[in-house]
């Protein structure tokens, strides 16, 4: 079945973004080349032009479709009609940095990570068009607010301690992911839990 125009160019537009995001994983924002990316969509380089108007454009895309992609990866999804508690969401939320640093693909998350803080730092234009989601640590900020603070108990976490309580969160179960990749150090599930929960100690009440 023939395409038509609108089809030929969303699916060359979709290959694009696939194959910018394989450049940058495999040798770095810096080094992504458009040669090299036309080559692996298998489209010519015009196209780069002709559907994204400039390299910036391509890649801001292609930094938040590794970004999206990411996140959805670490971050526990709650269920609609689940109530846990805010141990079970730190809980919950090192269990999935574990299992993300134990998969085939928990090199090229760190190797994201690393690019999006040096292109944060380096070259704010395209970071700012990447139209990224929510940095990891507000959205473990979200997740850790209204919780419970026990079983038994009525209280919950406000916006503000859940906002005081993410960065360590992120910051924590980040090293300990960079730990697994960098150093071989394979921490138990039970290992992350147990480092998370720790944090509960300064949740301000």
């Amino acid at each position: 079945m023939r395409l038509s125009r609108a089809e030929a160019r969303e699916r060359s537009r979709r290959a694009l973004i696939e194959a910018a995001a394989e450049e940058i994983s495999d040798r770095g924002y810096a080094a992504a080349r458009l040669e090299d990316i036309a080559s692996r969509a298998e489209v010519t380089t015009g196209s780069i032009y002709s559907i994204f108007g400039s390299k910036l454009n391509l890649i801001a895309a292609a930094m938040a479709h590794l970004a999206h992609d990411l996140y959805a990866e670490m971050v526990p999804v709650i269920s609609p009609g689940e109530d846990p508690t805010i141990e079970e969401v730190l809980r919950s939320c090192a269990r999935r940095f574990q299992q993300c640093a134990s998969t085939p693909q928990a090199q090229r998350y760190l190797h994201l990570e690393l690019e999006l803080a040096s292109l944060a730092l380096t070259d704010k234009e395209t970071f700012a068009q990447a139209d990224l989601p929510q940095d990891l640590a507000l959205t473990i900020a979200t997740l850790l607010t209204g919780r419970r603070l026990a079983d038994d108990s009525h209280d919950r976490t406000t916006p503000a301690q859940g906002a005081d309580l993410a960065p360590a969160v992120h910051a924590l179960l980040l090293g300990l992911f960079q730990a697994r990749i960098l150093n071989a150090e394979d921490m138990s599930p039970e290992y992350y839990e147990r480092a998370a929960v720790a944090l509960l100690g300064m949740l301000h009440t």
